[in-house]
């Protein structure tokens, strides 16, 4: 009984760190792609993945007012078909 007593505490809490990483976060698909015009784009770690719309960013300043227009996000350099995205508003990066 007195091993019991100091086993079952230590089993919850590795139980416990292992559940913690049993649940992942279905809502957020985080996809690498470039931004910019053909041949000398930039890359980018944006939210798209799938969808019906285009993956546009935005880019705003610290007040979240936009700079320039949206621009739309690509899977590689040269691809001239945008990520998918299941919003149709821009992602907003601070700038």
């Amino acid at each position: 009984m007195r091993n019991l007593k100091t086993i079952l505490p230590m089993l919850a809490f590795v139980l416990a760190i292992g559940m913690s990483f049993a649940f992942v976060n279905e809502d957020e698909t985080i996809a690498e792609g470039y931004y910019g015009p053909a041949g000398n784009r930039t890359k980018i770690t944006v939210n798209c993945d799938e969808g019906n719309h285009d993956c546009r960013i935005q880019f705003v300043d610290q007040s979240g007012d936009p700079i320039g227009l949206p621009l739309l996000v690509y899977p590689d350099q040269s691809s001239m078909t945008p990520l998918p995205s299941l919003s149709e508003d821009p992602f907003e990066i601070e700038q």
